[in-house]
């Protein structure tokens, strides 16, 4: 797992003096659509691989849009191998998502407390403070909690055919399985997460452990 603070990080980064030519290794900038480039050239891009027009987004005026809508999340841009939105926190979250794509998250507001589940099958707490990111592979079982006035900013991919994502809730009281929500999530606007909840809260049996008969109640 990986996190970093990037208020840290900002504020230890070196900077050059004026006529302080720039190192070979600071001055290339690899990337899968650019070319190799250097600061005193320009970088060619394909332009198969723009989205147009070009998104630019005002973090804190989508973070206002959800507050003011009581909406949960809001997609900012959904293409073949990128998908990125901002969530506003879920208090009722208790489920661990599991998906083919990796993650990236940035706490814009708030903290996060972000529960996942080892190969081994134990659960663990990983804190995300305020600006600060998070690498998240795929397929880790993981259950971002936050409250609704704290808001992350995340970037996946979008789903390729045939993936299926999974939500999996577990007995509060045993930690015993209780049930699996599936969807095939073709576009991200009709926020699965809100459904899977659905289902789960509106079915009484899946709420049922079937180890120790404790209930898990509606939030």
């Amino acid at each position: 797992m990986i996190l970093l603070d990037f208020l840290g990080i900002a504020e230890a980064a070196p900077t050059l003096a004026p006529n302080e030519p720039a190192s070979p290794a600071r001055q290339q900038i690899p990337s899968p659509n650019f070319e190799i480039c250097y600061s005193v050239e320009i970088c060619r891009i394909e332009p198969e691989s723009l989205m147009f027009p070009l998104p630019l987004v005002d973090l804190v005026a989508t973070m206002q849009e959800l507050t003011e809508s009581q909406k949960r999340v809001k997609v900012l841009w959904q293409e073949a191998e990128s998908l990125a939105f901002v969530a506003r926190g879920r208090e009722y979250r208790s489920e661990f998502h599991i998906n083919d794509s990796d993650e990236f998250t940035y706490m814009i507001k708030g903290t996060m407390n972000l529960h996942y589940r080892r190969s081994d099958g134990t659960e663990d707490v990983l804190v995300i403070p305020e600006g600060s990111v998070n690498f998240m592979p795929a397929n880790v079982p993981h259950s971002p909690r936050f409250p609704p006035d704290a808001f992350a900013l995340i970037v996946e991919r979008k789903r390729r055919e045939g993936e299926v994502d999974r939500f999996q809730w577990f007995c509060p009281k045993c930690d015993n399985f209780l049930h699996e929500e599936r969807f095939v999530v073709g576009d991200y606007r009709a926020d699965p997460v809100s459904k899977a909840y659905q289902n789960f809260f509106d079915d009484e049996h899946a709420r049922t452990c079937k180890k120790c008969g404790n209930v898990m109640p509606r939030p």
